[in-house]
This record gives C-alpha cells, structure tokens and sequence, in this order.
C-alpha cells in the first residue's frame, strides 16, 4: 500500500488576522458607535409635557361640555369686529 502524501501543516491564523474578518469588525463598531451617539442625542431624557395626563385623557374620552363653534358663527364674528 503507497504512503499518503504528507499534507505541509499549516499554522492556523487567529480569527482577527482574516481580513474579512476584520473588516466586518470595524464596520459593525462604527454602526454600534453611531447608534449610541443616536441614542445619546435624541433619547436622552423622555420630555413629558406640562399637565400631559390630563390632555391625553381629555382627548381620548372627550370634553364633558362640546361647545362646537361652526365656521360661520367664526366668520361673523371676525367680520364684524367682536
């Protein structure tokens, strides 16, 4: 039976020498870097307006007294002047 050709042993590369490898590192830290500085910027503290429970409940359940005013009442009072 013939002998096998020994194969050369190759020293394997750490995973961060493969350039493709590093690369793909790089650009996924840039995008983690700008989805912080994002996150910094704009969500940085929740505003919560002035007496906002109140306006919210008012707008979804309504004022207790509509008082509707219709367009022409609006425009006769702005011609005349009251």
């Amino acid at each position: 039976m013939p002998a096998l050709p020994s194969t050369p042993s190759v020293p394997a590369r750490p995973w961060w020498r493969i350039p493709l490898v590093r690369e793909l590192a790089v650009v996924v830290l840039i995008k983690l870097a700008v989805l912080l500085v994002i996150r910094a910027y704009w969500f940085a503290a929740p505003t919560v307006p002035v007496d906002g429970t109140a306006r919210v409940a008012e707008r979804l359940l309504g004022s207790a007294t509509p008082n509707p005013v219709s367009l022409e009442e609006n425009r006769d009072d702005l011609r005349s002047g009251r």
